[in-house]
């Protein structure tokens, strides 16, 4: 994770605080550390159900911006719900769903500093955050399914092979 944190860090403002520096690099980040896990696992169905479930949580999240019309704390268009979040969250959910909580919740909680940081750079409003978390995890809990290791047994001429994954 820290990589990809210094992959991104030329890429953003530095007149920005490192709170609000780190919810603008973590929301991308996280899914693509559920990414890189997934393609490492070798796990091509979790990679197809990680690019859905994400595609649909931002299409919804946005969705909702150009519709409800809620302005943000900071005056700005566009605060409901919260796009850093729901980036975030899609990733977290992913990971959580598929993987378990040895993968979900640190980045669950990684994913909650990604909101916190949207209230505090005055961006969002906390049921904005709270919003996204809620519409990500429907949507990861609908689309991903739990990651299962396969073993297939066969018989051969020289005795039993067993292969699996894990």
């Amino acid at each position: 994770m820290m990589i990809l944190l210094l992959l991104f860090l030329p890429l953003l403002s530095f007149s920005k605080d490192l709170f609000t520096l780190y919810g603008d690099v973590f929301q991308v980040a996280i899914p693509a550390y559920a990414l890189i896990h997934s393609y490492q696992e070798k796990d091509t169905e979790g990679m197809k159900e990680l690019g859905i479930s994400y595609a649909l949580s931002m299409g919804a999240t946005y969705a909702l911006k150009v519709t409800v019309h809620e302005r943000r704390p900071n005056g700005s268009k566009h605060s409901f719900p919260s796009g850093h979040t729901s980036s975030a969250f899609a990733g977290a959910w992913y990971l959580q769903r598929r993987y378990g909580s040895s993968q979900g919740i640190p980045a669950v909680i990684l994913a909650s500093f990604v909101g916190a940081s949207r209230v505090h750079a005055k961006a969002h409003y906390v049921h904005d955050v709270l919003a996204s978390v809620l519409l990500t995890f429907g949507i990861s809990y609908a689309v991903v399914k739990r990651y299962s290791v396969g073993v297939e047994v066969s018989e051969e001429e020289t005795g039993l092979v067993i292969t699996g994954r894990w």
